[in-house]
C-alpha cells in the first residue's frame, strides 16, 4: 500500500521553471501524491500552467508577498 505523499512548490515569478517542474512530477510512477502550490506573491497568474496539469490535484496558496 502507497502512502500519500504531499509534494510542496513554491514559486515566485517564475512560469517556466513551475511548468518544468510540473511536468517532472507528472511524469513521475509515483501515484499516491498531492502538490502544494505556494504562490509566493507572483505577479504572474499561474492558472494557465496548473490548468494544463488537470490530472494533479494541486492546492494553490496565494501569498500577498514575498
Amino acid at each position: 500500500m502507497q502512502k500519500k505523499l504531499t509534494i510542496y512548490v513554491l514559486s515566485y515569478n517564475r512560469p517556466d521553471y513551475l511548468n518544468t517542474c510540473l511536468e517532472s512530477i507528472y511524469s513521475n510512477d509515483y501515484e499516491l501524491f498531492e502538490v502544494v502550490l505556494i504562490n509566493n506573491g507572483s505577479t504572474v497568474d499561474y492558472s494557465d500552467i496548473i490548468n494544463k496539469f488537470i490530472d494533479l490535484y494541486i492546492v494553490e496558496l496565494k501569498l500577498d508577498k514575498n
